[in-house]
């Protein structure tokens, strides 16, 4: 016999948006035919408003447009209750949702996963719930995303725990799927319009500089207000985690811009996290080419080459490492786990440091450029881990630092020593951090993946 199917009926239809189909989707498309976005292939994550469709809708529309027509395996929706508490996060496990467009199935996969990753995320709600800073996320997909499945997800108290934990179980069931992730907010609540706008434009200026901790600080001064920051500051460690970029404003407006009510208004914005741009082999080329240039330049005492590859990743602050290997050997590896300046001059720097600067090795000179052969890494932007379980081999590198030690090493060493999780841990801890064993337990463990490419193969370098 067939279970009966869990069905979350609409509970705002009538009220934030219309109640008939042909009125819905009259004004969904409307909405939608008014915006300018373009879709965009990179966008991966949203911020968007949940206020009625007469208010926020434009701006909602906006955000929407840039996924219209894109299919993905699943959306989850990062929500919260406006009129009931909860202590963790409720990852709802109903079989579909329904709005008056029909009915939206939910992936059970991904929430059951979710549900696994922590308890905080196993909460449970009995009862209907009343809540629509989700549900009138639901039309606007359901017309813009074929084939669409949804995982909902409700914060309760919206504190720093619940934002790693689910920022990083969010992290893991994304990884290698096409999936969107959505977090819904306003902005500032009942200014006058002045007020708002100076308020809403600083949240949205340190959002774009992507700072967890200056938002919290910020947001606890009342300096800068949105209902859903728990939704939003997960996004921005979720961002952190996959190293996607952003966010990026897409438009901002608020109620007084839509009604000329401006003596008490609320605050809208849509803004987008977009994957990273991956460079293109024949880009890879024209790297390895110049690292090559640039130690030629240094041992000849001739100005250093400018790497003029035009590509938005050369514009990034990433982590990154470059490696010179020799006869299978190493002779030198430097690197920087954080970029301070754009990549194209930290591939300069970090090659000569590789060349030059390891102390491990007699610095390179021109006889040995002939035989070398270079690696570069381009790292994501660490995040903490529970224990070394949770390190994949092969995939993450690590860093363990205790008091003020730090150690890292690059996941392709896991992979070349045959290490298990825990000899990787260690032997990075003990001798790379030069931590005590008393110390492993108080140990923190980040980790971080990298874009890897090099020259190794090369037969005229053999």
């Amino acid at each position: 016999m067939k279970p009966q199917e869990r069905v979350r009926a609409a509970a705002v239809s009538g009220q934030f948006y219309p109640e008939a189909r042909e009125s819905l989707k009259g004004q969904v498309r409307q909405l939608l035919a008014q915006g300018r976005s373009q879709t965009d292939a990179k966008v991966c994550g949203l911020i968007v408003p949940h206020a009625g469709y007469d208010y926020s809708g434009r701006v909602a529309a906006e955000a929407y447009r840039t996924v219209q027509g894109r299919k993905f395996d699943a959306v989850i929706v990062v929500a919260f209750l406006h009129r009931c508490f909860l202590p963790g996060v409720l990852v709802d496990d109903a079989d579909f949702y329904e709005t008056p467009l029909g009915r939206v199935p939910v992936d059970q996969d991904m929430v059951r996963q979710l549900r696994k990753f922590h308890p905080l995320l196993q909460d449970e709600f009995k009862g209907r719930l009343e809540e629509h800073s989700l549900e009138v996320q639901l039309p606007f997909l359901q017309e813009v995303i074929p084939g669409l499945k949804i995982v909902p997800v409700f914060f309760g108290e919206q504190n720093v725990r619940n934002i790693t934990v689910l920022a990083e179980a969010l992290a893991e069931v994304t990884e290698g799927r096409e999936v969107l992730v959505v977090a819904t907010s306003d902005l500032s609540h009942f200014h006058p319009y002045g007020t708002a706008v100076q308020k809403d434009k600083r949240l949205i200026a340190l959002f774009e500089q992507a700072d967890f901790q200056t938002l919290g600080e910020t947001h606890a001064r009342g300096e800068i207000e949105a209902c859903g920051m728990g939704p939003m500051l997960t996004m921005v460690k979720l961002s952190k985690g996959r190293g996607w970029k952003g966010p990026t404003l897409i438009r901002y407006e608020n109620s007084g811009d839509v009604t000329g009510e401006r003596g008490s208004v609320v605050g809208y914005a849509a803004l987008a996290f977009r994957r990273t741009e991956g460079l293109q082999a024949a880009e890879k080329k024209v790297i390895l080419a110049y690292v090559y240039e640039v130690l030629r330049a240094a041992l000849q005492r001739k100005p250093l080459p400018v790497l003029t590859l035009k590509t938005d990743v050369m514009e990034e602050k990433r982590g990154i490492f470059v490696t010179l290997k020799e006869k299978k050997a190493l002779r030198g590896c430097i690197g920087q786990i954080v970029g301070h300046q754009p990549l194209r001059e930290s591939i300069r720097d970090m090659a000569l440091a590789a060349a030059f600067e390891d102390p491990r090795f007699p610095p390179v000179t021109l006889r040995d450029l002939e035989v070398l052969r270079v690696h570069v890494s381009l790292l994501t932007v660490p995040v903490p881990v529970k224990s070394f379980k949770d390190i994949r081999l092969g995939v993450d590198g690590i860093i363990v630092s205790c008091g003020g030690r730090k150690g890292v090493y690059l996941p392709e060493v896991a992979t070349e020593t045959g290490w298990d999780r825990e000899t990787f841990f260690r032997s990075c801890a003990l001798e790379k951090a030069g931590l005590d064993e008393a110390d492993l337990g108080k140990a923190v463990i980040e980790v971080f993946q990298t874009e890897g490419f090099g020259d190794e193969e090369d037969p005229e370098k053999s």
